[in-house]
């Protein structure tokens, strides 16, 4: 399993400035990664518990810094990274999602759909897919628009979403794939 977590606690308390580092450990929970959080979960954690709304500016911050950690380990674009060590569920992900964001979640939730119906030929049902919302290249997505990491045709879709299925989603999934 390929470790999701990039951003550490010390960079949150850097982006948003003017917290301490006791602030850091109200907003986001205590780790067995030694402070260190996926970019969904930090996103997730600090709407959730932090009075104080992040700004477009420390919003990009916390993707840019989550992308050079990810290019750093050579896992960009990976469609079949694991989002069970991000910290938070998909669903809660969406929760905290602000109406543009949402917007994003939904064309990447249809394509999703849309490409595991293609790849699979409707042999399978299909997936919850919310958990995928939490994987680095698609939360990277919803959070600031940009979508280079993921598939641009339909049969790129396909794949991306077999693979994010079967990695990601219900274990008692059966997937029977196209011929």
């Amino acid at each position: 399993m390929t470790n999701i977590r990039t951003i550490h606690r010390r960079k949150v308390q850097e982006i948003l400035e003017s917290a301490n580092i006791l602030s850091t450990f109200r907003w986001l929970p205590a780790s067995e990664w030694r402070g260190v959080f996926s970019l969904s979960g930090v996103v997730t954690n600090i709407r959730w518990n932090r009075k104080k709304p992040t700004t477009a500016e420390q919003l990009q911050a916390f993707v840019r810094e989550d992308q050079n950690i990810r290019e750093g380990r050579d896992i960009s674009g990976r469609a079949d990274i694991s989002v069970r060590g991000a910290g938070v569920t998909g669903k809660e992900f969406i929760g905290v999602m602000t109406w543009e964001e949402l917007n994003r979640w939904k064309v990447i939730e249809s394509k999703l759909l849309h490409g595991f119906m293609k790849a699979t030929q409707l042999h399978s049902q299909l997936p919850d897919v919310s958990d995928i919302s939490l994987n680095p290249s698609v939360a990277r997505f919803i959070l600031s628009g940009e979508g280079d990491e993921l598939p641009s045709n339909i049969e790129g879709w396909a794949a991306f979403s077999l693979s994010a299925a079967i990695v990601n989603c219900n274990p008692q999934l059966e997937i029977q794939e196209a011929a």
